[in-house]
């Protein structure tokens, strides 16, 4: 290029110009997380034209490429023309030299990106061939220990080569590939919550790791609402009514400990509000009073029992449940989620930005840590002592509890066990069968072998 310019300036019929196209090394790999590019909207260019944008720039709209907007654009250089008396231009030269933008690096590892959106992927399209209706799932997978996000991952999804050059085929394609459903689809965590309900209970002093009660299936407190567990468990205590995943034993934690409780413990652990995270989220929904005003409906009481097992109006992202799990496995300290690893300038010699992790809350969880521990240390029911043969129901308790490796079947080839670093991955499937459903499973194997959890006899000492 550079000889063609220098050989045939002033050719008639030959007009070199110079100018810049995006690559996409895989066009396939984490789009809903990099985003979209595209011309000034009109309605944009009032205020980008005094950022000093031109009209014809092409500018981030979406994900970590809007996110990170103000690193990565540079700033144009200026070409000044000379001109005589005559109108002929004389000479040209450049009065203001272009800088680049910086470079700016991700949280997400590349291969494990590959593997969630593989793997995710893999096991819809199996649910689906066994006769499961699954429209869509998601998974995110955190560092517990610093909040970033290593990989997130939607299905369905799209390519860039589709997005720019085919639009049209992904707006008529089904199940919304847009959506990012790791960040904006909220969905109701089940027993994924009923950890949370346990430890509201510990801290407030209303249930202590002694403190028992009588699953008759049926609970009958208020006499216009009576909800059943799924079985008839006799007597339990937070122990066993958790590797039972008991929702009576719920039900009356959760009636006692009250709504607007619930509602505090849960904004500790990043339900409710937003994660921290660069790109679009969405806060999710917290049942209770104030959400059923704002929608004209009227909380009764009696909600609360279905709020304490993860239903009622309770919706949640992906990304939240991994950032309540995180809270767990560090005892309580919450992280700020982040996209964010460091900046560096354009020709990478220069550290502009380095970020850290960021502290949002913290608690104390030593009562419930001696719980977790108990559970996950040999104090589960004889029939449980092998995690292959837990309930399905009983993996979305366990597993959220920072009890560490409960998933089995659905993600066995997942790599944590090599990975080498405290990571918890959240997924969700969203299953039609009359109301979507969501299914969380979380795993927590390394958070235990890199030592992020006290030993047994640490976790015991009040």
């Amino acid at each position: 290029m550079i000889s063609l310019s220098e050989s045939y300036t002033g050719i008639l019929g030959v007009e070199i110009t110079v100018s810049t196209y995006r690559e996409y090394k895989d066009p396939e790999l984490a789009t809903q997380i990099i985003g979209t590019i595209g011309k000034i909207y009109s309605e944009e260019w009032e205020e980008l034209s005094d950022k000093g944008y031109s009209y014809n720039d092409y500018v981030d709209k979406s994900g970590v490429e809007k996110a990170f907007e103000s690193h990565l654009k540079g700033t144009d250089g200026k070409l000044t023309y000379y001109f005589d008396k005559s109108g002929n231009m004389v000479k040209s030269e450049i009065t203001s030299q272009p800088k680049q933008g910086n470079t700016v690096y991700l949280t997400i590892d590349s291969k494990l990106q590959k593997v969630s959106q593989e793997i995710l992927a893999k096991h819809i399209k199996k649910l689906n061939s066994s006769g499961s209706k699954i429209t869509g799932g998601a998974v995110v997978v955190t560092k517990v220990d610093s909040g970033e996000v290593l990989a997130s991952a939607n299905y369905p999804t799209y390519s860039f080569d589709d997005y720019y050059n085919d639009y049209s085929s992904i707006l008529s394609s089904p199940n919304n590939p847009l959506f990012d459903r790791a960040f904006r689809g909220t969905y109701p965590p089940g027993s994924a919550f009923k950890p949370l309900v346990a430890i509201a209970g510990l801290q407030e002093n209303i249930i202590d790791r002694y403190t028992t009660v009588k699953c008759v299936e049926k609970y009958t407190y208020y006499e216009d609402y009576q909800p059943s567990c799924m079985h008839y468990h006799g007597t339990m205590n937070v122990i066993s009514s958790i590797s039972k995943s008991c929702n009576y034993f719920f039900f009356d934690c959760g009636r006692q400990v009250g709504i607007t409780k619930l509602n505090n413990y849960s904004r500790l652990f990043g339900f409710g509000e937003k994660t921290g995270v660069e790109t679009a989220e969405s806060s999710g929904v917290l049942a209770g009073p104030k959400y059923s005003s704002s929608v004209g409906s009227i909380w009764y009481d009696g909600q609360t029992l279905s709020a304490a097992i993860g239903q009622s109006d309770n919706r949640f992202t992906p990304m939240q449940l991994c950032v309540y799990t995180s809270t767990l496995a560090n005892r309580g300290v919450r992280y700020k989620a982040t996209f964010l690893n460091r900046v560096v300038s354009s020709d990478y010699r220069e550290l502009e930005f380095e970020n850290q992790p960021v502290v949002v809350s913290s608690m104390t969880l030593a009562s419930f840590i001696k719980v977790s521990q108990s559970v996950f240390f040999g104090q589960l029911p004889k029939e449980y002592e092998n995690v292959k043969e837990v309930p399905f129901g009983m993996r979305f308790a366990m597993g959220i509890l920072a009890l560490l490796c409960i998933v089995t079947g659905i993600f066995p080839e997942f790599p944590f066990l090599t990975y080498g670093i405290p990571a918890v991955l959240s997924c969700y499937f969203d299953l039609f069968s009359g109301f979507v459903q969501a299914y969380v499973f979380t795993l927590l194997t390394m958070v235990y072998i890199s030592g992020s959890l006290p030993e047994p006899e640490t976790a015991a000492a009040e």
